[in-house]
């Protein structure tokens, strides 16, 4: 397969937005958070995105319940 072969990049890059959605359905209903990224926008801006990361994970941890742990 080619590079010029426009219905195959089609297909599958509809496929890949598509298994995306699933997954991203299924991890939020097991209670994940999905948080996702384009390496173009961490390459464009790694400290913001960094900066945007630590924010969510410090709002994550103020508002998650306690765990009971085992000893």
């Amino acid at each position: 397969m080619g590079c010029n072969n426009g219905e195959y990049w089609i297909a599958k890059i509809e496929r890949n937005i598509q298994r995306a959605v699933e997954v991203e359905g299924l991890l939020q209903g097991l209670g994940w958070n999905v948080i996702r990224f384009w390496e173009s926008d961490i390459l464009a801006n790694c400290d913001g995105i960094a900066d945007r990361l630590l924010n969510l994970l410090s709002q994550s941890a103020d508002t998650a319940a306690p765990h009971d742990v085992p000893v």
